[in-house]
């Protein structure tokens, strides 16, 4: 707006992310993935353990990823052993989630 454009459905994300700053030259638009591709960049994005939203450990990741093993140990026993959600660790399993483990 400062520039007299509109960033068009876009975040307004923070090259210098001092949260008291408010100089128009350091704001970019960008999708959500720009702006969490930016956060991991800058080390700012919280994973595994420090995000405070997850249900498992990093051992209980490994653990996982060692034990499962298709129509012997699968992922539902491994679900209702660990107490989450099948989804949750087929997304562990095939490292959607918990990939820099």
């Amino acid at each position: 707006m400062h520039y007299g454009r509109e960033l068009k459905s876009r975040l307004a994300c923070h090259r210098c992310d001092i949260p008291q700053c408010v100089n128009p030259s350091h704001i970019f638009g960008g999708t959500i993935a720009d702006n969490n591709a930016d956060q991991i960049r800058k080390g700012r994005k919280a994973r595994g353990e420090q995000s405070g939203i997850n249900t498992l450990r990093e051992v209980d990741v490994k653990a996982i990823r060692e034990a499962y093993t298709p129509n012997v140990v699968g992922l539902q026993w491994l679900a209702n052993q660990y107490g989450v959600a099948k989804k949750t660790i087929a997304n562990v399993v095939h490292r959607k989630t918990w990939s820099h483990i």
